[in-house]
């Protein structure tokens, strides 16, 4: 009988522990999420500052030479500004854009230059974030863009096909026409900002004067993902003198982007993207500097390195005068020598090595 009332015991004690373990884990769980919902950016805040703080300084690229070290190519060392892209930072990066506007020079080349998506992609964000009124009731942007796609075609397709008509039944010149001249500046800027990868700096403005730095650099705290880095462009001391043939740099084409960064480039590097400049490249390339900030504060710079220069066999000198002397006789035919519109073309090459020392077409 007393072991009969013994085990009746064995499940009470049980369902204790049960409902103890229970109470303990629910307890442990409220609190996790109140520390992931409540106090995670602080945490998320405290840990970035605990953490080492890397940069990547950009290099001058390596300067181009005649056969008689006269300078062909050059740096001219400048800053930039930099906008990096972050997941679901839409509504920052459209007021960043905004606030940029007094701070950068925008010509109105570059606001002919935005490409018709990308007036319809913002105008239809705009309409996306237009409050709603009082009695909750659509702006005229949300309205205008509701009706658009009517309800039997929308019950009929995808999102993203719905996208796509939207697209497709807009006007980019009547949206740029519509927006006053400081809306078309923050567009130029909003389309640069959108044209850069997530996690990786791209330039929005360079050539930046000491004056226009020294205000962003004022303001920088106030626009997250914004930096200025130090830049250089690519000058030519001998004006339009061959430079068909030196090339130019530019953004790493979308095609080529993984070959890139499988060689250690990040994807918003300027590189070589025709002739001596691409044909030279990993030549041409200059070495990083890093900059690690500790948590203690404490900087450790590792120096980077200008990249190698390049010493071609042209001799500028004979290519100016060769030139000219082109030039001269097609002016005095008429601007042409040969029959049908066609140019004269000069190679002027040494017997002995094979080096070219001007090339004229």
């Amino acid at each position: 009988m007393a072991e009969h009332k013994r085990k009746n015991h064995i499940p009470f004690r049980l369902n204790i522990l049960f409902v103890g373990v229970f109470i303990l884990f629910s307890i442990l769980i409220l609190r996790l999420g109140y520390i992931q919902i409540v106090q995670g950016d602080s945490y998320e805040r405290m840990l970035t500052n605990e953490e080492e703080q890397t940069v990547n300084v950009e290099a001058p690229r390596g300067i181009m030479f005649d056969r008689n070290n006269y300078v062909l190519v050059d740096n001219d060392l400048q800053l930039a500004l930099t906008y990096t892209n972050t997941p679901n930072n839409d509504r920052e990066r459209y007021e960043i854009a905004h606030g940029l506007v007094e701070y950068l020079e925008i010509e109105e080349d570059d606001i002919e230059s935005v490409n018709p998506r990308e007036w319809k992609d913002y105008f239809l964000y705009t309409a996306s974030i237009e409050p709603t009124g009082d009695d909750d009731e659509d702006g005229p942007l949300r309205e205008y863009v509701a009706n658009i796609v009517t309800d039997d075609e929308a019950s009929e397709l995808e999102d993203d096909e719905i996208y796509q008509l939207q697209l497709d039944r807009l006007n980019d010149e009547d949206i740029m026409n519509s927006y006053s001249e400081s809306e078309q500046q923050a567009v130029v800027i909003w389309a640069e900002m959108l044209s850069g990868y997530n996690h990786s700096p791209n330039r929005i403005a360079t050539g930046l004067d000491e004056e226009q730095a020294h205000r962003l650099a004022e303001m920088l705290h106030h626009m997250p993902g914004t930096d200025l880095m130090r830049d250089a462009e690519r000058i030519y001391p001998y004006g339009e003198q061959f430079t068909e043939f030196f090339g130019s740099i530019g953004s790493i084409p979308s095609e080529l982007i993984s070959g890139y960064v499988g060689r250690g480039y990040e994807r918003s590097d300027q590189v070589g993207v025709s002739y001596l400049e691409n044909e030279y490249e990993e030549v041409l390339r200059g070495e990083k500097a890093v900059v690690r900030t500790q948590p203690d504060g404490s900087v450790i710079t590792d120096e980077g390195r200008r990249g190698n220069d390049l010493r071609l066999t042209i001799d500028m000198r004979l290519q100016q005068d060769v030139t000219d002397l082109v030039s001269d006789v097609l002016h005095s035919y008429g601007g042409h020598v040969f029959p049908d519109g066609r140019d004269a073309y000069v190679v002027m090459i040494e017997p002995s090595t094979g080096d070219i020392l001007s090339l004229v077409v």
